[in-house]
């Protein structure tokens, strides 16, 4: 039995430690699921993973959020993976350094 969560953008399934993400993560979108991202963290394993498969635009403020929930796991002492990241998105963190402060999992 899943224990699952939907709003714009934020699914979780928390027996398997994942928060899915989808739709666009735009400022828009991000301000309203950050807290909830925070909370589904915390109810989560060590080990959390961010699935952004169904993701289908992005801008900087979705590197921001995924920044400080990443912040907010290790602050847990959580890790953080990033499941089927986004080509734009991975472009973003290429630019600006931050694919180095993210464990990428593919597919």
């Amino acid at each position: 039995m899943s224990n699952a969560v939907q709003s714009p953008a934020l699914q979780t399934v928390i027996e398997r430690d994942v928060i899915k993400l989808s739709d666009a993560l735009v400022h828009a979108s991000v301000t309203s699921i950050d807290a909830g991202g925070r909370n589904r963290i915390a109810q989560a394993g060590d080990a959390v993973k961010i699935d952004l498969s169904a993701v289908t635009r992005v801008d900087s403020s979705a590197l921001a959020l995924l920044m400080g929930w990443q912040r907010h796991a290790h602050r847990l002492g959580k890790t953080v993976a990033l499941v089927s990241v986004p080509s734009n998105l991975a472009a973003i963190m290429q630019l600006t350094g931050a694919d180095g402060l993210f464990e990428i999992v593919h597919g």
